[in-house]
């Protein structure tokens, strides 16, 4: 039944965990994989077999049955992983966005006009990303664009908290000056470093999953 079989792949999830935690550090995986072994000892009986199938007695089946549920582990474990990328972003990008104005206003001494300069900035690194990305439908190692991705990202948040170093008197008007062009500038990486890993950790979730989880 499908409570069988997704508690077999659960249990080989778990299982190929455990052999890779013995080669380098997954602790932080323990408070996600050990709730699913723990799901995973109750499906069956939440969704049992509806009837029994044939031949589960030959040796073909065993090992057609137990290589398919071995792949869908593997499956599920790259998925994981891909989700859990996902969330970077969410806890160490997305929330600049939250300090901004205090950024705008403490930091580089700008006005509102400035403040929605700096706000759009990102708006239109991602629009760049979002159309360059759609171009490159066909782009080959996704994974390796993801972890460049990140990195830009962690970067450019650095070199934009660094950009307060720079000369903040005005050379026009009252509110542009070396610092805030330097920091609008880096926010238009920061927001296509952004829109490029989102883009990317998606369709690798797209990807690996199976046409009947998409729907």
């Amino acid at each position: 039944g499908v409570g069988n079989a997704i508690s077999l792949i659960l249990w080989l999830t778990v299982l190929i965990y455990g052999l890779g935690s013995l080669y380098c550090r997954l602790d932080g995986l323990h408070a996600l994989v050990m709730p699913a072994a723990a799901v995973a000892v109750v499906l069956p009986v939440v969704f049992p077999a509806a009837r029994a199938l044939a031949n589960t007695e030959t040796l073909a089946f065993r090992a057609h049955l137990l290589i398919s549920m071995l792949a869908y582990s593997l499956f599920t474990i790259a998925s994981l992983h891909v989700m859990l990328m996902a969330l970077i972003p969410q806890l160490f990008a997305i929330p600049y966005f939250t300090i901004m104005p205090v950024f705008a206003a403490e930091v580089l001494h700008t006005n509102a006009v400035g403040y929605g300069v700096l706000a759009t900035m990102p708006g239109v690194g991602a629009t760049v990303a979002t159309l360059t990305v759609a171009t490159l439908s066909d782009i080959r190692n996704r994974g390796r664009f993801l972890v460049v991705s990140a990195v830009v990202q962690g970067v450019s948040i650095v070199i934009l908290a660094a950009t307060s170093l720079a000369s903040k008197e005005p050379f026009f008007a009252d509110w542009l000056s070396p610092a805030f062009v330097l920091s609008a500038l880096v926010l238009v990486f920061v927001g296509g470093s952004v829109m490029t890993y989102n883009t990317l950790s998606n369709t690798l979730v797209q990807t690996l999953s199976s046409d009947e989880m998409r729907g």
